[in-house]
């Protein structure tokens, strides 16, 4: 069971990393005035609060399938995204400096999703595991205060 706990604790432990330098590159991003980009980056951006969102295990309504379904559609958006940053980058509407700036910012972000599923997929096997595990009684034993 500890090599399956210390593998959750890797998953959000890499989430909180990328979050800090999303956070870092955000101050740095201009924004963008290309209305594909414009558009790719929004459809990206609400494709990553819909997985990170329905990857919380302890929702009563958390579905490991239909996580791993919106970070299919995450992982597509990403890859829109990417092919517009660099033909505004090749058409010369975003300096290179911009377009590194948007990749680097929107692969972290796909990275939080793909580590977000798999963090709740194995949490909530962990979870029923430890339940199972469990000695009789215990598991509906309150916590102490």
């Amino acid at each position: 069971m500890l090599p399956n706990a210390l593998r959750v604790t890797g998953y959000y432990t890499i989430m909180a990393e990328l979050a800090i330098e999303v956070a870092n590159l955000q101050q740095n991003i201009q924004p963008v005035h290309d209305p594909e980009v414009a558009a790719e980056i929004a459809r990206f951006k609400g494709a990553a609060v819909k997985t990170i969102t329905s990857a919380d295990s302890e929702a009563e309504n958390y579905s490991a399938p239909e996580t791993a379904l919106l970070l299919t559609n995450l992982n597509d958006a990403y890859s829109h995204l990417k092919a517009a940053l660099l033909r505004a980058g090749t058409r010369g509407d975003l300096t290179p400096r911009q377009m590194v700036h948007h990749l680097e910012q929107s692969s972290h972000i796909r990275k939080i999703g793909e580590e977000a599923e798999k963090g709740a997929r194995y949490l909530i096997n962990f979870t029923s595991r430890t339940a199972d595990d469990a000695p009789s009684g215990t598991e509906t034993a309150a916590a102490p205060a």
